[in-house]
């Protein structure tokens, strides 16, 4: 197959626009660690950017294989256009422009089994790395998904998949324009939290083994008390040393999402470590 120069060739510009978030049907994904992520899920393929040393890889020729096996096609840069066509500074010369997951429902999210359902919404994080890493952090602690209000940075944008390590793929992820919107999903009672320095509450003395909803505020100003209106939320402080006033959202979010985790376990299976 020939090897493509051009930058106005149009499979560059289709992977340059889902780069830049102006394609919203797909996704960028870059690398060989997130693109063997992406290829175990269900996720599909349409193409492939690679460059021929990249291609000669050991680790990423199977890679190659596995996404024309899924439907994608593959093109061949040189090593300048795979570099006007990334997103990093170091192209690890391996792209797939992939079919953006659709968004998951509501209602099935807030009908999830044993453990109940523990919903993280993320109300104004503009830092798609935070957005990343709180994703991580999600499936690590065993939330049920992620949501995102307005204002939030996209959770499958670039350097989010790159931040989530792959988690963007396996955690359900859904958008809502008001947190009335995830309440009502909810057919009986439900928690609605709000990590706050100044919350009534602290994280371990909650009962995290009844459906939650727990809202993640921005880096700048916190949880926006806008989006509560009328409805009941109880904030959750995590008591700190020092002069400290807050902790970078993903730290905190693993805090109270681990500590949700180990009651869950142990209701659940006796263990807080299975």
């Amino acid at each position: 197959m020939p090897t493509l120069t051009n930058r106005s060739h149009k499979a560059v510009a289709r992977f340059r626009a889902c780069r830049d978030g102006r394609d919203p049907e797909t996704i960028f994904v870059e690398g060989r660690r997130l693109v063997a992520e992406l290829l175990a899920t269900e996720i599909k393929p349409k193409e492939v950017a690679a460059t021929p040393l990249s291609g000669a890889d050991p680790q990423t020729s199977p890679l190659l294989d596995e996404a024309v096996r899924k439907g994608a096609t593959v093109h061949w840069v040189t090593p300048d256009l795979m570099k006007y066509m990334s997103d990093l500074d170091t192209p690890p010369g391996l792209i797939v422009r992939a079919q953006r997951p659709a968004a998951y429902s509501l209602a099935s999210l807030a009908t999830a089994g044993s453990p109940p359902p523990l919903l993280v919404l993320l109300d104004g994080l503009q830092s798609p790395s935070n957005v990343g890493a709180v994703v991580r952090t999600a499936e690590a602690g065993g939330a049920t998904a992620v949501g995102v209000l307005p204002g939030t940075a996209d959770p499958l944008s670039p350097k989010s998949l790159r931040a989530s390590a792959g988690s963007a793929f396996r955690v359900p992820l859904f958008r809502v324009s008001t947190v009335r919107e995830v309440l009502d999903s909810f057919s009986g009672p439900v928690s609605l939290l709000a990590a706050d320095a100044s919350g009534s509450r602290s994280y371990s003395e909650r009962d995290w083994t009844t459906p939650c909803v727990l809202i993640m505020g921005g880096e700048a100003r916190g949880v926006n008390k806008k989006h509560f209106d009328t409805l009941r939320v109880e904030g959750i402080k995590i008591p700190m040393a020092g002069k400290v006033e807050s902790l970078n959202v993903a730290v905190a979010a693993g805090i109270l999402l681990m500590e949700a985790r180990r009651q869950r376990q142990t209701k659940n299976t006796g263990s807080a470590f299975a």
